[in-house]
Parts: structure tokens; C-alpha cells; sequence
């Protein structure tokens, strides 16, 4: 495999990951009754509820959204990047490199992989 291909083989698994995180019940919408529940939505409709929300206390209500929305994006990178890894092209010496030495005018056969007699 080249290295293209390992890098969209990585890509594909970050944005596969990302988007499966979109759908997830990760965000939470407080809220607005005495009673203090919370409700756990999607990222998506956690954003479009913010513009009802108080902007000063955006980071008290959701200081712990955020840090785990980090942490996933970290998983996913570190994913793809694991990934990329196991399906990067390796560098593979030859089954003759062991009979072959650098001579004065290059690559010359010196007799170690085959000894005569």
C-alpha cells in the first residue's frame, strides 16, 4: 500500500469517527425550570439551542461538554493516527542483501551469501 492510501485509510477513520460522534447524546441543554434537569441532546442540537441560553455562564453550564467534546476529537485523531500506522507502506530489505557489499565501483556480489568451498 503507499503512503496516499495509508493516509486516506487514517483520514477515513477520523472523519468516520467524528461523524458518529455528531449523532451521539453528548451535549447537555440546562435547564430552565426550578427543578435543575438536564437534558442530553445531540452536538448538533446543543448548538442551535445556544442562542437561548445566558452567554455568561456558557463555560459554568458547559465547561464538561466541552472537555469531553476535546477528548473525543483527541481519540479520534489518535485513531486515524493509529491507523495510518498499520497501514503505512514498510521498508523491506532484500532476501540478497546480505550477499551484496559497496565496492569502489558500487554494488558488487562479495560471496558472503553463497561461500565457496
Amino acid at each position: 500500500m503507499s503512503n496516499r492510501g495509508a493516509l486516506v485509510i487514517g483520514a477515513l477513520c477520523v472523519v468516520g469517527t467524528l461523524v458518529l460522534g455528531l449523532f451521539r447524546n453528548t451535549w447537555t441543554i440546562p435547564s430552565t425550570h426550578a427543578n435543575g434537569d438536564e437534558t442530553r441532546v445531540a452536538l448538533l442540537d446543543g448548538l442551535k439551542h445556544l442562542p437561548e441560553e445566558a452567554p455568561g455562564t456558557f463555560w459554568l453550564v458547559h465547561k464538561r461538554d466541552m472537555a469531553m467534546c476535546g477528548l473525543r476529537i483527541l481519540l479520534a485523531l489518535g485513531g486515524g493516527t493509529f491507523m495510518y500506522w498499520i497501514a503505512r507502506p514498510r521498508r523491506r530489505r532484500p532476501v540478497e542483501a546480505v550477499d551484496y557489499a559497496d565496492g569502489a565501483t558500487g554494488v558488487v556480489a562479495d560471496g558472503r551469501g553463497h561461500p565457496t568451498k
